[in-house]
């Protein structure tokens, strides 16, 4: 069998949702990081050792399952029937209920990768 490549399999989360993690204290290490050209680079302990301006590049699922178990934060994008949109669910209700803090776009004109990321970003937004 063929090595699959983990970037079509499962998404890296981008640049500005790897600093809003390592903001919330996301620390897991991951095979890629995010330096200050902003690209994804593979992780090597003993190279990013002496840097402090990298974040760790999880995918995005590994970030939806920290947010999960560690905050109690669970986004789910759910598609609208008969189309391609989306809306995101945070721990079983439509994100505009949570909280009681209305949010812009809670249907995502986009696929289903693109509505995760933006809810990971809001997710990570409204911890303290």
């Amino acid at each position: 069998m063929k090595d699959l490549n983990i970037e079509i399999l499962e998404p890296f989360i981008s640049y500005e949702t790897a600093l809003l993690a390592k903001e919330k204290g996301f620390d897991i290490e991951t095979p890629k990081v995010y330096a200050t050209t902003k690209q994804l680079e593979p992780y090597n302990e003993m190279r990013w050792i002496l840097y402090r301006d990298y974040c760790f590049a999880p995918t995005q699922s590994l970030l939806q399952a920290w947010l999960r178990v560690v905050h109690n934060m669970n986004i789910v994008p759910v598609q609208v029937p008969d189309s391609e949109n989306h809306i995101i669910y945070l721990n079983g209700r439509e994100w505009t209920m949570w909280k009681g803090k209305p949010w812009i776009s809670r249907i995502c004109i986009a696929g289903y990768e693109q509505c995760l990321e933006l809810g990971l970003q809001e997710a990570l937004k409204s911890l303290k």
